[in-house]
């Protein structure tokens, strides 16, 4: 058998064929020859912006063979689509500049391999939406994204990956249904689950999440909520030969839930009461003029 070719002319449209297939419906072109020119285009989307960089612009010239190839993508996107090429992010060192993203990105992790393995933009005044691209990042084991300015639904697509352990989202502008069992299914070693503070998220968590470390939801929003029995419930729980309490004395109905069902229950199960503090911008140089408000680079299609 011959192997895949590697000129030009086939890395183009293969690399455009895997972008499409990491990326939401209608913000690629079917050719890579429709990409050309889309930094002079005012109506690109971000997908189209960063597809164009990667296949014609970059300097690191990936393979598209090469995993590393589709997780440049989803950073590229990312820097169009959530702040970062608008100049919302507060901090933005190396990002571009055509240097392996793996060498000194601001908040970029990666393995001895050169895999992607941490996003850390916290407080960042990271813009937008989740972008779906990250996915594609099945090394990623911390999103850490808190405290910033995030919008719109949690894509299941941008949270499965079965390395990702810790997943911090708190105080952003998130809504809808958390997708619980997508993101925790078998397999999978998320030990860290961080989404309070986002008003208008909410969801029902399952079982899956019962062997976990840590778990902080907002108190009104998430089901079953971190309540308790009454005092007489654990007033009448037995005691320990050694004299110490039942272990679920003091836990909620979940946690009880969870060691009957499972035999375990999480190490910290949090109910937050405390509204979101939105998170802003910094005026520049300590000024007190007006930040801009938060802009894309593109225009995100209607599929995006």
């Amino acid at each position: 058998p011959t192997l895949e070719p590697t000129t030009v002319d086939h890395r183009e449209p293969a690399g455009l064929e895997a972008m499409r297939g990491a990326s939401p419906k209608l913000t690629l072109p079917q050719t890579a020859e429709e990409l050309i020119g889309a930094k002079e285009r005012s109506a690109s989307t971000p997908q189209e912006l960063a597809a164009e960089y990667v296949l014609y612009d970059d300097p690191m010239e990936l393979a598209v063979r090469d995993p590393r190839f589709l997780e440049r993508y989803a950073l590229v996107v990312f820097y169009f689509q959530n702040g970062g090429c608008s100049g919302d992010w507060i901090k933005d060192t190396n990002w571009m500049e055509g240097g392996d993203h793996c060498d000194g990105w601001f908040g970029i992790v990666c393995t001895a391999k050169g895999r992607v393995q941490e996003i850390g933009l916290s407080a960042n005044y990271v813009t937008g939406k989740i972008p779906l691209e990250f996915g594609v990042m099945d090394e990623l084991s911390t999103l850490d994204l808190s405290n910033n300015a995030l919008e719109g639904e949690v894509p299941a697509k941008a949270l499965q990956m079965s390395q990702l352990y810790s997943i911090q989202l708190n105080n952003n502008m998130l809504v809808g249904d958390f997708p619980f069992e997508d993101v925790k299914k078998e397999g999978s070693i998320l030990d860290v689950l961080w989404i309070q503070e986002n008003i208008g998220l909410e969801g029902t968590i399952t079982d899956a999440y019962c062997p976990m470390n840590s778990i902080t939801l907002d108190c009104e929003n998430f089901n079953p909520q971190p309540i308790y029995y009454e005092d007489s419930y654990y007033d009448n729980l037995p005691v320990q030969p050694d004299g110490t309490p039942d272990v679920r004395h003091g836990r909620t109905k979940f946690e009880i839930e969870c060691l009957e069902n499972t035999g375990s229950f999480p190490a910290e199960y949090t109910c937050n009461f405390d509204p979101p503090e939105p998170f802003t911008k910094p005026a520049p140089n300590g000024t007190a003029a007006q930040v801009p408000a938060p802009t894309v680079c593109g225009t995100p299609a209607a599929g995006g």
